[in-house]
Protein backbone atom coordinates (compact mmCIF):
# COMPACT_ATOMS: atom_id res chain seq x y z
CA UNK A 1 0.00 0.00 0.00
CA UNK A 2 2.79 2.10 1.20
CA UNK A 3 4.90 1.29 -2.43
CA UNK A 4 1.35 2.60 -4.06
CA UNK A 5 1.12 5.87 -2.67
CA UNK A 6 4.36 6.66 -3.56
CA UNK A 7 3.87 5.25 -6.81
CA UNK A 8 0.75 7.46 -7.47
CA UNK A 9 2.51 10.81 -5.10
CA UNK A 10 5.40 10.61 -7.93
CA UNK A 11 3.65 10.26 -10.61
CA UNK A 12 1.49 13.60 -9.99
CA UNK A 13 4.61 15.51 -9.31
CA UNK A 14 6.37 14.16 -12.56
CA UNK A 15 3.04 15.27 -14.31
CA UNK A 16 2.89 18.80 -12.54
CA UNK A 17 6.50 19.37 -13.41
CA UNK A 18 5.90 18.31 -16.62
CA UNK A 19 2.68 20.24 -16.96
CA UNK A 20 4.00 23.07 -15.86
CA UNK A 21 6.79 23.28 -17.92
CA UNK A 22 4.84 22.70 -21.09
CA UNK A 23 2.86 26.18 -19.98
CA UNK A 24 5.89 27.92 -18.51
CA UNK A 25 6.47 29.74 -21.71
CA UNK A 26 3.49 30.19 -23.64
CA UNK A 27 4.97 33.51 -25.45
CA UNK A 28 8.08 31.84 -26.76
CA UNK A 29 7.90 32.06 -30.52
CA UNK A 30 5.03 34.70 -30.26
CA UNK A 31 5.84 37.65 -32.49
CA UNK A 32 4.53 39.44 -35.08
CA UNK A 33 5.19 37.07 -38.11
CA UNK A 34 3.61 33.90 -36.15
CA UNK A 35 0.79 35.95 -35.50
CA UNK A 36 0.32 37.27 -39.38
CA UNK A 37 0.32 33.54 -40.14
CA UNK A 38 -2.92 33.84 -38.68
CA UNK A 39 -4.40 37.05 -39.25
CA UNK A 40 -3.74 39.98 -41.43
CA UNK A 41 -2.36 43.09 -39.57
CA UNK A 42 -1.56 46.09 -41.05
CA UNK A 43 2.46 46.58 -41.08
CA UNK A 44 2.37 49.69 -38.61
CA UNK A 45 1.36 47.06 -35.71
CA UNK A 46 4.04 46.17 -33.08
CA UNK A 47 3.64 43.84 -29.94
CA UNK A 48 3.85 46.23 -27.14
CA UNK A 49 3.68 43.83 -24.09
CA UNK A 50 3.28 40.46 -23.88
CA UNK A 51 2.83 37.60 -20.61
CA UNK A 52 1.72 34.01 -20.13
CA UNK A 53 -2.07 33.53 -19.37
CA UNK A 54 -4.42 30.82 -18.93
CA UNK A 55 -2.22 28.87 -21.20
CA UNK A 56 -2.13 31.53 -24.26
CA UNK A 57 0.38 34.01 -24.50
CA UNK A 58 -1.33 37.34 -23.89
CA UNK A 59 -0.60 40.17 -26.14
CA UNK A 60 -0.83 43.73 -26.58
CA UNK A 61 -0.97 45.37 -30.25
CA UNK A 62 -0.37 48.55 -30.53
CA UNK A 63 -0.65 50.50 -33.69
CA UNK A 64 0.34 53.26 -35.59
CA UNK A 65 3.41 54.90 -33.02
CA UNK A 66 3.47 58.18 -32.78
CA UNK A 67 5.95 60.75 -30.66
CA UNK A 68 3.93 60.17 -27.60
CA UNK A 69 3.04 56.25 -28.00
CA UNK A 70 0.66 53.92 -30.30
CA UNK A 71 -2.75 55.62 -31.64
CA UNK A 72 -4.36 52.29 -31.47
CA UNK A 73 -3.72 49.25 -28.54
CA UNK A 74 -5.64 46.12 -28.68
CA UNK A 75 -5.63 43.32 -26.21
CA UNK A 76 -5.05 39.32 -28.14
CA UNK A 77 -4.71 35.89 -27.41
CA UNK A 78 -1.75 33.59 -29.20
CA UNK A 79 -1.21 30.00 -29.27
CA UNK A 80 0.34 27.74 -31.77
CA UNK A 81 -3.26 27.30 -33.61
CA UNK A 82 -4.80 30.73 -33.79
CA UNK A 83 -5.01 34.79 -32.57
CA UNK A 84 -8.14 36.14 -30.86
CA UNK A 85 -8.09 39.48 -30.78
CA UNK A 86 -10.15 41.47 -28.68
CA UNK A 87 -12.30 41.36 -26.13
CA UNK A 88 -12.32 38.16 -23.50
CA UNK A 89 -14.43 37.15 -20.42
CA UNK A 90 -14.13 35.60 -17.43
CA UNK A 91 -16.63 35.29 -14.75
CA UNK A 92 -17.78 39.05 -16.04
CA UNK A 93 -14.33 40.37 -15.94
CA UNK A 94 -12.99 41.68 -19.13
CA UNK A 95 -9.65 40.24 -19.84
CA UNK A 96 -6.97 41.63 -20.97
CA UNK A 97 -7.32 44.90 -19.22
CA UNK A 98 -5.11 44.84 -16.32
CA UNK A 99 -2.04 44.59 -18.99
CA UNK A 100 -3.52 47.52 -20.68
CA UNK A 101 -3.88 49.67 -18.21
CA UNK A 102 -0.54 49.08 -17.01
CA UNK A 103 0.93 50.28 -20.07
CA UNK A 104 -1.51 53.37 -20.06
CA UNK A 105 0.37 54.19 -16.87
CA UNK A 106 3.45 53.89 -18.25
CA UNK A 107 2.27 56.29 -21.37
CA UNK A 108 0.81 58.63 -18.79
CA UNK A 109 4.45 58.71 -16.80
CA UNK A 110 5.91 59.86 -20.39
CA UNK A 111 3.78 62.09 -21.82
CA UNK A 112 2.69 63.79 -18.47
CA UNK A 113 4.81 66.97 -19.42
CA UNK A 114 2.98 67.40 -22.86
CA UNK A 115 -0.27 66.80 -20.73
CA UNK A 116 0.45 69.69 -18.43
CA UNK A 117 1.22 71.74 -21.40
CA UNK A 118 -2.44 71.25 -23.35
CA UNK A 119 -4.31 71.77 -19.93
CA UNK A 120 -6.59 75.04 -21.07
CA UNK A 121 -7.54 75.91 -17.60
CA UNK A 122 -7.61 74.54 -13.65
CA UNK A 123 -9.22 74.47 -10.80
CA UNK A 124 -7.75 74.68 -7.75
CA UNK A 125 -9.25 74.36 -4.08
CA UNK A 126 -8.02 77.10 -2.13
CA UNK A 127 -6.34 76.65 1.37
CA UNK A 128 -5.85 73.14 1.01
CA UNK A 129 -3.25 70.80 0.48
CA UNK A 130 -3.16 69.39 -3.18
CA UNK A 131 -3.05 65.15 -2.35
CA UNK A 132 -3.79 64.71 -5.71
CA UNK A 133 -4.16 65.76 -9.48
CA UNK A 134 -7.18 64.61 -12.09
CA UNK A 135 -7.24 65.40 -16.05
CA UNK A 136 -10.21 65.42 -17.76
CA UNK A 137 -10.52 64.82 -21.26
CA UNK A 138 -13.55 67.04 -22.44
CA UNK A 139 -16.12 68.07 -24.54
CA UNK A 140 -18.65 70.73 -25.32
CA UNK A 141 -20.93 68.06 -26.94
CA UNK A 142 -20.77 65.20 -24.08
CA UNK A 143 -23.60 65.29 -22.43
CA UNK A 144 -21.82 63.15 -19.26
CA UNK A 145 -19.64 65.78 -19.76
CA UNK A 146 -21.61 68.69 -18.58
CA UNK A 147 -23.31 66.24 -15.57
CA UNK A 148 -19.52 65.84 -14.53
CA UNK A 149 -18.40 69.16 -14.52
CA UNK A 150 -21.50 70.16 -12.18
CA UNK A 151 -19.59 68.10 -9.95
CA UNK A 152 -15.95 69.08 -10.04
CA UNK A 153 -15.48 71.88 -7.89
CA UNK A 154 -17.05 70.17 -4.82
CA UNK A 155 -14.94 66.49 -6.10
CA UNK A 156 -12.12 68.81 -5.85
CA UNK A 157 -12.60 70.56 -2.69
CA UNK A 158 -13.68 67.30 -0.92
CA UNK A 159 -10.43 65.48 -2.09
CA UNK A 160 -7.96 68.02 -2.02
CA UNK A 161 -7.74 67.61 -5.92
CA UNK A 162 -6.25 69.72 -8.56
CA UNK A 163 -8.80 69.73 -11.89
CA UNK A 164 -7.36 70.54 -14.95
CA UNK A 165 -9.44 70.72 -17.81
CA UNK A 166 -7.90 69.27 -21.33
CA UNK A 167 -10.46 69.72 -24.71
CA UNK A 168 -10.68 66.53 -26.73
CA UNK A 169 -12.90 67.62 -29.86
CA UNK A 170 -13.00 63.56 -31.09
CA UNK A 171 -16.29 64.86 -33.12
CA UNK A 172 -14.58 68.09 -34.85
CA UNK A 173 -16.19 70.31 -32.25
CA UNK A 174 -15.40 73.68 -33.22
CA UNK A 175 -16.66 74.89 -29.94
CA UNK A 176 -12.92 74.16 -28.89
CA UNK A 177 -11.81 77.01 -30.97
CA UNK A 178 -13.57 79.29 -29.45
CA UNK A 179 -12.66 78.30 -26.33
CA UNK A 180 -8.88 78.04 -26.27
CA UNK A 181 -8.96 81.60 -28.39
CA UNK A 182 -10.76 83.27 -25.43
CA UNK A 183 -8.56 81.89 -22.60
CA UNK A 184 -12.11 80.64 -20.90
CA UNK A 185 -11.33 80.40 -17.05
CA UNK A 186 -12.72 77.22 -15.34
CA UNK A 187 -15.38 79.48 -13.87
CA UNK A 188 -16.13 80.73 -17.73
CA UNK A 189 -16.20 77.42 -18.95
CA UNK A 190 -18.32 75.18 -16.40
CA UNK A 191 -20.81 77.82 -16.10
CA UNK A 192 -20.86 77.54 -20.57
CA UNK A 193 -20.55 81.53 -20.62
CA UNK A 194 -18.83 81.02 -23.39
CA UNK A 195 -21.29 80.02 -25.79
CA UNK A 196 -21.52 83.69 -26.18
CA UNK A 197 -18.08 84.73 -27.19
CA UNK A 198 -16.86 84.44 -30.84
CA UNK A 199 -13.60 83.13 -32.10
CA UNK A 200 -10.19 85.53 -31.28
CA UNK A 201 -7.76 85.18 -34.85
CA UNK A 202 -4.39 85.07 -34.54
CA UNK A 203 -3.71 82.69 -31.49
CA UNK A 204 -2.26 80.16 -32.48
CA UNK A 205 -0.56 79.03 -30.12
CA UNK A 206 -3.90 78.11 -27.77
CA UNK A 207 -5.12 76.76 -30.64
CA UNK A 208 -2.36 74.27 -31.37
CA UNK A 209 -3.23 72.48 -28.20
CA UNK A 210 -6.02 70.92 -30.20
CA UNK A 211 -3.87 68.63 -32.39
CA UNK A 212 -1.44 67.98 -29.54
CA UNK A 213 -4.73 66.75 -27.29
CA UNK A 214 -5.70 64.57 -30.16
CA UNK A 215 -2.30 63.25 -30.52
CA UNK A 216 -2.09 62.46 -26.23
CA UNK A 217 -5.34 61.54 -26.06
CA UNK A 218 -4.76 58.76 -29.03
CA UNK A 219 -1.79 57.49 -27.49
CA UNK A 220 -3.48 57.03 -24.06
CA UNK A 221 -5.97 55.30 -25.49
CA UNK A 222 -8.90 57.81 -24.90
CA UNK A 223 -11.70 56.98 -27.27
CA UNK A 224 -14.53 58.81 -26.04
CA UNK A 225 -15.34 61.43 -23.16
CA UNK A 226 -15.27 62.32 -20.15
CA UNK A 227 -11.95 60.06 -19.56
CA UNK A 228 -9.87 61.16 -16.19
CA UNK A 229 -6.47 60.27 -15.58
CA UNK A 230 -5.29 60.58 -11.94
CA UNK A 231 -1.72 62.23 -11.38
CA UNK A 232 -0.06 58.74 -11.24
CA UNK A 233 -1.80 57.48 -14.48
CA UNK A 234 -5.11 55.43 -12.64
CA UNK A 235 -7.82 55.74 -15.55
CA UNK A 236 -11.76 56.88 -14.94
CA UNK A 237 -13.93 56.23 -17.26
CA UNK A 238 -17.23 58.06 -17.57
CA UNK A 239 -18.89 60.42 -15.24
CA UNK A 240 -19.46 57.82 -12.64
CA UNK A 241 -19.03 60.42 -9.15
CA UNK A 242 -18.89 57.56 -6.90
CA UNK A 243 -16.15 55.76 -8.68
CA UNK A 244 -14.49 59.35 -8.54
CA UNK A 245 -14.70 59.65 -5.17
CA UNK A 246 -13.70 56.16 -4.54
CA UNK A 247 -10.12 56.89 -6.16
CA UNK A 248 -9.20 59.97 -5.43
CA UNK A 249 -9.89 59.78 -1.44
Amino acid sequence: MKKTGFLIGFIFIVGVVTFGNCYANECDGVDIDHIKTHVALPDNCEIIASRPASGLCEIILGFNKTEHGYAGMQPAWVSDEFVFIGSMFSYKTQMGMDLLQDIKKKTFGAVKENLDAIVFTQYEPAGKNIKNDLYVFTSTKCGYCKRLEANLKKIADDTGTRVNMILYPIHGDDNAKKILSNGVTFDEYVSHVWEKYEVVSGNSKQLGKIKKALEIGNSLGVRGTPTMFTGNGDEIVGADIEKIYSILQ
